[in-house]
């Protein structure tokens, strides 16, 4: 059976009348079993019904830091923080993904930085826009143990340098939130950076260019 084409998986989103892009893939996958979830993800990121619906249904600060639409490139990397509690959950860092065009910061809180616990930050981060098409980053063995998964969806992990480096963006904003980061916590006493993070990330990507 040929795979489906773009037209087709938004025709049968539309008429099936589908909210949840999970449901939507497993319904697809009984009927088309050779289906790949990025493929389906892709097409969905071009149907605007689709978009228009799925940013009303996500909390504000959501929809202020997501763009709909596929990133073809990201430069993403981790960083490491003090251990701090915040929401009954002991976090010890985060994921960082930029967008290289658009220079949009995706932010994700980790409880550790195996690579399954980073797997479900890049999920949670793309859920909306689908996954990039290449990602740039380090050999942190967190990022090289999901390179097979990130294959399967049809996305690149390259940890050879582009032309500012392996993730120079990432690297970068990382350095920028940190400093930040600091300054706010020692101004408030207080050790608990995650929703200072949260609230950065949300601030710089209301500039026109988050990284100046």
């Amino acid at each position: 059976m040929a795979p489906l084409t773009e037209e087709q998986i938004n025709k049968l989103w539309k008429e099936v009348g589908y909210e949840n892009l999970d449901s939507f893939y497993k319904s697809l996958k009984k009927k088309y079993p050779h289906l790949n979830r990025g493929n389906l993800e892709r097409a969905m990121d071009k149907n605007f019904v689709y978009l228009s619906h799925l940013q009303k249904r996500r909390p504000k600060y959501f929809r202020k830091t997501m763009s709909p639409g596929t990133n073809l490139n990201v430069h993403a990397d981790l960083a490491v923080c003090p251990k701090c509690t915040f929401k009954g959950k002991e976090y010890v860092g985060f994921l960082v993904a930029v967008d290289t065009f658009s220079k949009k910061i995706y932010a994700g809180l980790l409880t550790n930085f195996r690579s399954e616990t980073v797997k479900k930050a890049f999920l949670k981060l793309f859920r909306g826009t689908g996954m990039p098409r290449t990602i740039y980053t380090d050999a942190s063995s967190s990022f090289i143990k999901l390179k097979e998964w990130f294959s399967s969806l049809d996305t690149v992990l390259t940890t050879k340098k582009s032309s500012l480096g392996k993730a120079y963006y990432a690297e970068l904003t990382i350095r920028i939130l940190k400093t930040k980061m600091e300054k706010e916590m020692a101004s408030k006493n207080t050790e608990i950076w995650p929703p200072i993070l949260l609230r950065l990330v949300n601030t710089l990507n209301n500039r026109n260019n988050p990284l100046h």
